[in-house]
């Protein structure tokens, strides 16, 4: 069974119990090669097979209009077998609100103009609005492999999620892609998937 470490996020900000979570947010390119019931979530744990807490994932609700191509649409919801404790290391978080941008010059690492992104990425990929660069001009700071899926928080706001970068990691005029969580279309899919594990 695939372990998931470091990979979730909480959505359930809800009715039920306020020391419990049981839903999770990560990037539809994690979840679409394999079937829900062959993978796990493991928080509060750098290990990938052992510590922390564990729960096994039923569902996985991944955007239909997700391209492998330009990985665009690339988010996922998940819902877990059994809720995690909260904690100091397991806490909720907010999600951004719809259509809120963050502006251009804000540290989480530095947000890059929309326009400059997609010039960067011009001869390379595709960058679409449902997309947001963070990352520093010079390099030197960015998302790597194997953070597929993380979170970009600012202000304790889920703003993006780890979507993909250029050839390597952190260098100059390369800022890392993370799915923009408050795109209307990136939004409406996560409200509803979790209104499908009610």
């Amino acid at each position: 069974m695939a372990s998931c470490s470091k990979r979730f996020l909480n959505l359930d900000q809800s009715k039920s119990s306020p020391a419990k979570v049981s839903r999770g947010l990560s990037g539809g390119r994690t979840m679409s090669p394999q079937r829900a019931t062959d993978l796990s979530v493991r928080a509060v744990s750098s290990l990938v097979y052992k510590g922390g807490q564990r729960a096994e994932i039923l569902k996985i609700c991944n955007h239909p209009d997700y391209d492998a191509v330009k990985l665009d649409y690339d988010v996922s919801v998940r819902l877990l077998s059994k809720s995690l404790v909260l904690g100091a290391r397991v806490q909720t978080i907010l999600r951004q609100p719809v259509n809120e941008e963050i502006p251009t010059g804000t540290v989480a690492n530095f947000t890059v103009e929309f326009s400059e992104c997609v010039e960067l990425y011009r001869d390379e990929a595709t960058v679409t609005d449902r997309m947001i660069c963070f990352g520093f001009a010079k390099g030197g700071k960015d998302s790597c492999q194997d953070d597929s899926s993380g979170s970009l928080v600012i202000n304790r706001t889920l703003v993006g999620v780890v979507s993909w970068r250029g050839d390597d990691c952190a260098k100059p005029n390369k800022p890392g892609v993370y799915t923009k969580i408050s795109h209307p279309e990136i939004n409406s899919h996560i409200n509803e998937c979790l209104a499908k594990f009610e």
